[in-house]
């Protein structure tokens, strides 16, 4: 071929492409729903009010088209708006909760009633996104890749959404055809009025199960991505600076299979963790954060009763098994979904680097789940298996659970769970337990709902080398019903109101009463879009037999509690939140707490709250080693101020500050002594602690996946047991005393 015909050939090709993406160019999203193609769109504008749950025709009107193209679905949402009905407008980082207009679209691509995704976009342009499992469960933990645009006129506001196909896993099409579920609703924030379709509202038991069915054309979307990234801190205490380079891969060849695989992953947070000083015996949960982690995550997320999680992504990259390490590095992670008609399966691997220290080698962990489900039109049925390998404590550790979700009818879903762990270390067995577990929820009536649960952990089960568990040796019992009284009449001040009552019960193996609590509250949302919350929470005595770290246990007198919770409406600039508490707790000792939450809104591009939470406590007994206890009187300011500032489009600074002092003059020592407290005559001191943490990142948003950060972390620590010290002292001695000093700056840049 001579050099002329083989330019002529590539130019024809170049045309060819040039030709094809112009043809199937996709949609301009800019909020303007001008399009002719929008034309021949599906319209959806039965909307009903579900806040309150009335079912009345809204004050204002809705429309919704959907168009389903090669690209992605696209939904266009129109909402009047008119001049006597005020805009609120309110910018947000992502995830964080608006307290502006905004609209909020579920989806459920596999049709299924299984699994669907929440994408809210406000008046302002903020998102939030979310995964739900258990039919009405929500993790914002998750992030998808879809696009929006927001446009204003004199007589309402424009969404326009681009979802691609590849934003979820989707079963295969029958005819060329696919069965969605759609849930939308609109918030009116001036108003607080709710307007969905169909007509529930986001507590209803079988929320993914009952949404809007639509068939639409169904197209098969490959999708792949290559996000290098390149990050560069530096260690301003150890004077060391470090450069990391890595990728995330993501390969979906169709809308059945997924595949991503992280190498050398950088894992450092550019979100903070909240700022947490905890003295009891069960562990703080901290949600992930980690765009792998959360990344097509909604199938390895099985709960198994009393907020534990058989797979909790944390446990990889955390602190290593020996040695003083904050983090481990990660050498590969890699996950893959795929599903069919009737079937979902997943597996995740992660492999850990070892930890080198001046002192000490901890070898790098491994974490490997294999996860099934078979789905039927009512009864769905999984099976998990985990496996971690921790070679520095010469451990493995096994747990297998099948879990089912039963959906007999609308309103009501019955889940449960039942498995068993399994521990090898130094070579033998060491412990194996069993858990089992059941909830049904069901709304037996407009106004009224019921939750009964039961769970069954046995002694020796063990979850927390890849999951989460609060406490294992546990049978616990509740029962949860709401009574709602849906509407007040207009000539009432209120909106609606309802009670609600949990009856809970929890005892150990050996039949030791550990929690006897009934929880009654009665809820009031006002005309004036404000709500306030009265809760009374009597308890009985009980068997505390965590508290010594198996030291034994001690008796204790119940902690019963009042509580006054309000929740103000955005009020022109600026919006309050607030809590009031009195509860007893060591030994027959009164505790007030008063919490205050102050938002304001500083124009349309500057938000700051300030978070202020003060507590005086005349006898708080906690764990001093061994089967030794103390009891002290304390007072504890809690300050968490966060400012978002939005300076230019695609440009983010946000600013978060944590502070946490605690003072403790000395009471009592104590020992348990056959399951009873015994006064011992040990000296005691005074202490106190301050914690400081600190943050500002700036964000640069160039496109999807295609962002800058620099972030600067400061964090500080001080403790004194030769007396009290003020809060503006332990403030500044934590200030001055720096635990963490830390520049860094990260590319990603998706192809």
């Amino acid at each position: 071929m001579s050099p002329l015909e083989s330019l002529a050939r590539s130019v024809a090709l170049v045309s060819l492409i040039f030709v094809t993406t112009v043809t199937a160019e996709p949609l301009q999203l800019d909020g303007q729903l001008d399009e002719p193609e929008w034309a021949q769109a599906e319209r959806l504008d039965d909307f009903v009010t579900v806040m309150p749950l009335t079912r009345a025709a809204p004050a204002v009107r809705t429309e919704v088209r959907v168009l389903a193209r090669e690209e992605g679905l696209y939904l266009g949402v129109w909402c009047e708006q008119p001049a006597d009905v005020p805009r609120t407008r309110h910018p947000t980082t992502r995830d964080v909760q608006a307290r502006a207009d905004r609209l909020n679209v579920m989806i459920d691509f596999d049709g299924r009633g299984v699994t669907a995704y929440e994408l809210t976009v406000s008046l302002s342009g903020g998102i939030q996104d979310a995964q739900i499992t258990g039919q009405n469960q929500f993790n914002y933990d998750w992030d998808g890749r879809w696009e929006q645009a927001v446009a204003e006129d004199e007589a309402g506001w424009t969404v326009e959404m681009r979802l691609p196909w590849s934003l979820a896993a989707q079963s295969g099409a029958e005819d060329g055809r696919r069965q969605i579920g759609l849930y939308l609703s609109r918030f009116v924030e001036v108003t607080g009025r709710r307007y969905s379709i169909p007509g529930y509202d986001f507590e209803h038991p079988t929320f993914v199960a009952d949404m809007r069915k639509l068939n639409i054309p169904a197209f098969t979307q490959g999708h792949w991505s290559v996000v290098p990234y390149v990050a560069i801190s530096n260690d301003r205490l150890s004077a060391r600076q470090d450069t990391r380079v890595g990728a995330d891969l993501f390969w979906s060849p169709n809308s059945q299979h997924q595949l991503s695989l992280a190498l050398q992953p950088d894992f450092g947070q550019v979100e903070s963790d909240d700022l947490v000083v905890n003295f009891n015996a069960i562990e703080t949960f901290f949600s992930e954060k980690r765009p792998f982690f959360t990344e097509n995550q909604a199938l390895f997320d099985v709960p198994v009763g009393n907020g534990a999680l058989l797979i909790n992504t944390r446990r990889i990259g955390a602190a290593p098994d020996t040695g003083n390490a904050g983090v481990t590095d990660v050498d590969v992670a890699a996950k893959y979904t795929g599903n069919s008609a009737a079937m979902d399966w997943g597996l995740l691997v992660a492999n850990e680097a070892d930890t080198v220290s001046d002192t000490s080698v901890a070898l790098g962990r491994s974490f490997h789940a294999l996860r099934g489900r078979w789905r039927r039109e009512m009864l769905d049925t999984g099976y998990t298996l985990t496996h971690v390998d921790r070679p520095s404590l010469q451990r493995e550790s096994w747990v297998q659970v099948v879990d089912s979700q039963w959906k007999p009818l609308e309103g009501l879903v019955v889940r449960g769970a039942l498995g068993s762990s399994r521990v090898e270390q130094f070579g033998q067995a060491d412990r194996s337990g069993a858990l089992g577990w059941v909830r049904a929820d069901w709304a037996s009536s407009e106004d009224l709902r019921q939750e009964y649960e039961v769970n069954r952990y046995s002694r020796d089960l063990q979850l927390s080398d890849f999951g989460y568990l609060p406490r294992a040796d546990l049978q616990q019992y509740r029962a949860e019903w709401t009574w709602y009284t849906r509407s007040h009449g207009s000539d009432s001040a209120l909106r609606n109101s309802a009670w609600e009552l949990e009856l809970l019960w929890q005892q150990n193996t050996a039949g030791q009463r550990v929690l006897g609590t009934a929880e009654l509250s009665h809820l009031w949302h006002l005309q004036s879009n404000d709500e306030v919350k009265f809760l009374l929470v009597p308890q009985l005595d009980f068997v505390d037999d965590l508290i010594t770290r198996g030291n034994g246990s001690v008796t204790l007198p119940g902690n019963h509690a009042l509580g006054l919770e309000y929740e103000g409406r955005h009020a022109g600039w600026w919006q309050l939140n607030g809590e009031l508490w009195w509860f007893r707790e060591g030994i027959r000792g009164g505790v007030w707490e008063l919490y205050l939450e102050p938002t304001f809104f500083l124009g349309e591009k500057l938000t700051t709250t300030l978070g202020l939470d003060l507590l005086d406590s005349s006898n708080w007994l906690i764990w001093d080693g061994d089967d030794r206890l103390a009891t002290y009187a304390r007072r504890k300011l809690e300050l968490d101020w966060t400012l978002n500032w939005f300076p230019a489009p695609k440009h983010e600074i946000r600013v978060r500050a944590q502070f946490v002092g605690l003072s403790a003059e000395a009471l009592q020592t104590w020992r348990a002594v056959g399951g009873q407290l015994a006064i011992d005559q040990r000296d005691l001191q005074d202490f106190s602690l301050g914690h400081l943490a600190a943050q500002i990142r700036y964000r640069y948003a160039f496109d999807q996946q295609r962002e800058l950060y620099v972030v600067f972390s400061r964090g500080g620590e001080f403790e004194d047991v030769l007396g009290e010290n003020s809060y503006g002292r332990l403030f500044d001695l934590s200030r001055a005393n720096v635990t963490a000093n830390q520049i860094m700056a990260k590319l990603r840049w998706a192809f």
